[in-house]
């Protein structure tokens, strides 16, 4: 169940299970729209074939039935899992929308296409390597910020595609450095040395921190082109709100790299234009990376042990683990606005990386559009 602000988000189908863009859709599409046809689709809505529901039925379904002699359904999105490399996810969501127009352009125009299980994988990982990305290198953010970037670079093309929204696949809290995919953990503290643990520490993952930043941004946005690096991707895409605040969304993703151990370094300028010559910006930058907001150090002298059995964690390493993973801008600036409305921002990433570049207007007053 969800909601926009033009309509309640009722009814819709989910599938799973698929290992690539050939998804088995045709059918229900066709069954959805009131005027499609495709081999093998239930034909009529069953709900208005049945006259004990006459008068019980949506308002929406009703007119369906009587404009359309008992064809067509209410489908108000499509639910795609996606367990895979961020290029692929993204080129799943892209194909259920235009399967969609396909079959009837006109009806699924406003079809959310969404994820409830989307993730780089599904289960928790059983070697080093694959677990890492789940604690802190960089890799986990770097990949939902290439699926973001990818699916608003559709949106901008044809706005038809700019309906859905993905939920990450979490599990619960793990105790201590599990490679698992979930937003918080719980670590095991020996307080006096005798192995069992006295105390858990709750610990944000660096991908808790990136979504909360990620989350202040919108709803319009400013989406650049990729540029792409052999196996390595860059890109950026920015928002800002009615207060003049700038949100720049700048990372590097290379889909193969689980481990984050390319030693590639990006140079990145970004110039903003359009914006009132002379207005001065305050500027911080959070990065994310193996370096920033991560605990992989710590969760690699740990030993990465089992999710069955974790060990209790010394509390100078759970303590150290906390600092480091804590929310904190890595530099803070002043920036102004040249005579021609331009404002240029640099900075560097390395591999499975982003960064968050946050500009606020040193005066309250409201900006003009800018590009």
């Amino acid at each position: 169940m969800g909601y926009d602000s033009h309509r309640v988000m009722v009814g819709g189908w989910e599938l799973g299970a698929i290992f690539g863009t050939h998804l088995r859709l045709r059918e229900i599409l066709a069954h959805c729209s009131p005027s499609a046809q495709a081999s093998g689709a239930l034909e009529l809505n069953a709900a208005l074939a049945d006259r004990r529901l006459d008068g019980k039925r949506s308002e929406r379904v009703e007119r369906l039935g009587e404009q359309h002699g008992g064809k067509g359904s209410r489908c108000d999105f499509l639910s795609i899992h996606a367990y895979n490399r961020s290029e692929l996810a993204a080129a799943k969501f892209i194909r259920a929308k235009s399967m969609a127009l396909e079959t009837d352009a006109e009806y699924f125009r406003d079809l959310w296409i969404v994820s409830h299980e989307c993730c780089p994988s599904w289960r928790p990982p059983q070697d080093q390597a694959a677990a890492e990305r789940y604690l802190g290198n960089g890799y986990y953010v770097s990949w939902c910020l290439d699926l973001a970037q990818r699916m608003l670079l559709q949106a901008a093309k044809d706005g038809r595609y700019g309906f859905g929204e993905y939920a990450l696949t979490i599990w619960p809290p793990p105790v201590g450095f599990a490679g698992v995919n979930t937003l918080y953990r719980r670590m095991p503290v020996d307080e006096d040395g005798d192995h069992k643990p006295d105390r858990y520490i709750p610990v944000p993952d660096q991908v808790f921190w990136a979504l909360t930043l990620l989350s202040d941004f919108g709803p319009d946005y400013f989406v650049l082109p990729q540029r792409q690096f052999g196996g390595h991707v860059v890109g950026a895409f920015a928002s800002r709100n009615r207060e003049g605040t700038i949100r720049v969304a700048v990372y590097s993703h290379h889909g193969l790299d689980i481990q984050s151990r390319s030693r590639h370094r990006f140079s990145v300028r970004l110039a903003l234009s359009g914006l009132r010559p002379g207005q001065g910006y305050e500027l911080v930058e959070y990065p994310f990376d193996r370096d920033h907001h991560t605990y992989v150090v710590e969760a690699i002298e740990a030993g990465l042990e089992p999710v069955i059995k974790p060990p209790v964690l010394p509390r100078a390493l759970v303590e150290r683990a906390v600092q480091n993973s804590r929310l904190r801008p890595a530099r803070s600036s002043t920036a102004t606005v040249s005579h021609e409305g331009t404002l240029v921002l640099r900075t560097e990433l390395p591999t499975n990386a982003l960064s968050f570049l946050v500009l606020r207007p040193r005066t309250t007053e409201a900006l003009p559009g800018g590009r």
